[in-house]
């Protein structure tokens, strides 16, 4: 079949019109849709790409860890007090979130299992360098030198606010934070989204929409210094107010000896590992299926929260981007130090420290029965989301038995 004439000008141009409509649609598509890009324009020193300390060695290290809410936080800090392979590991007691984690009568972790909310609920950057050298102090009765170690978790700020939101629906607060900057309690003069004790059962347009929910960018405000602003009494404008607390929050991440992304367990496991010169006796676990994951959310909630969170979307692209600098750094060290031809970060990180020890369960070294106790409980915290295989259980089951 042939066209002739003003026929086949007609076909033409359907065809071309066609084929341009579908290009739009599919670039709409893609703009929509793109992941998350990193800060291409970033650019780290090799002190801000090669962090390494020997927190074994050395007792003027101590751990602080900043834990922002709803980044796996309280995972990782039962990590820290159960699952670190020390020579004298964290004294843990049943029924007790915080245990006793010291070295020759030195105190090495600065945490909420460890000290409890010594420096407030929650504590801050601004707030934990306000406060921790006092507070260790007091801890210890003892003024000496220390070197503190600034650690913490990032979260995807999605599913990080997503999370936040289904928690403060449950009914939960953070109320009681102090809000402490340059030495003022801020607490009772930040206007609430909420009247009464909570905010029970909160929608999430009604949660997004409150400018004064510090929800919002919180990542970014508790890793930026405060006091840049003048605390929570800023006369600048918005603009300028974000962009000092942006790239202060920048600044202290790459000051950070390490930073883990909630997204990335294994990879976070090998760096803390790599970066401290320590192995955890249980493997990081990633958990998939959250509150957050499964959270239905429409295209217009979804702009307002990338609104409502901007600077900490800004934050995470760049975090990301310095987390795997570091990560392939230690990666490429890793292997040329131990000669070895490359092989998965998880078969590395699937230690048998735990098994080898679980099979001399009989011990009568005080320290390593304390270490398998403190792993076996933490195992036990997390049996719902593991899969461990039947020698595991079988010392599991013992384990719920007697403790």
């Amino acid at each position: 079949m042939t066209f002739r004439g003003g026929k086949w000008k007609i076909y033409k141009l359907v065809i071309v019109f066609f084929i341009f409509t579908t290009f739009c649609l599919f670039a709409v598509y893609l703009l929509q849709n793109k992941p998350a890009s990193f800060d291409l324009t970033a650019e780290f020193s090799n002190e801000d790409t090669s962090r390494q300390f020997k927190i074994l060695q050395n007792n003027e290290f101590v751990l602080v860890f900043v834990h922002i809410q709803k980044t796996g936080g309280s995972y990782f800090g039962r990590q820290l007090v159960k699952s670190l392979d020390m020579k004298k590991p964290c004294k843990c007691k049943s029924g007790r979130k915080r245990c006793n984690c010291t070295r020759d009568g030195k105190i090495w972790l600065f945490s909420r299992y460890s000290t409890g909310w010594a420096c407030g609920l929650h504590a801050d950057w601004t707030e934990l360098h306000e406060c921790v050298n006092e507070k260790m102090n007091k801890i210890e009765k003892d003024v000496r030198k220390r070197s503190y170690l600034y650690i913490t978790n990032v979260r995807d700020p999605l599913k990080r606010y997503l999370s936040e939101w289904k928690h403060t629906q449950r009914g939960a607060t953070w109320k009681d934070s102090s809000l402490l900057c340059d030495g003022r309690e801020y607490k009772d003069f930040i206007q609430k989204c909420y009247e009464g004790e909570n905010w029970m059962g909160v929608g999430l347009e009604e949660f997004y929409s409150c400018s004064y929910n510090l929800a919002n960018n919180r990542q970014t405000r508790m890793l930026a210094n405060l006091s840049l602003i003048n605390c929570y009494n800023s006369k600048l404008p918005k603009s300028e107010i974000d962009n000092i607390l942006l790239e202060s929050a920048k600044k202290n991440l790459r000051a950070m000896a390490y930073f883990g992304l909630t997204e990335y367990q294994i990879e976070s496991q090998f760096l803390f590992e790599r970066t401290f010169n320590v192995k955890f006796l249980v493997n990081f676990l990633t958990i998939n299926n959250s509150r957050a994951d499964r959270a239905e959310i429409s295209s217009k909630d979804l702009e307002a929260i990338h609104e409502a969170n901007e600077l900490d979307f800004k934050l995470y692209d760049y975090a990301k981007e310095l987390f795997f600098k570091r990560f392939n750094q230690i990666k490429k060290d890793y292997f040329m130090k131990t000669g070895l031809k490359f092989k998965p970060i998880k078969s590395i990180i699937n230690n048998t420290i735990l098994e080898e020890m679980l099979n001399d369960y009989g011990s009568d070294e005080d320290d390593v029965n304390a270490k398998k106790k403190n792993a076996l409980s933490l195992l036990k915290q997390m049996k719902r989301h593991l899969k461990v295989d039947k020698h595991i259980k079988k010392k599991l089951k013992n384990f719920q038995e007697t403790d």
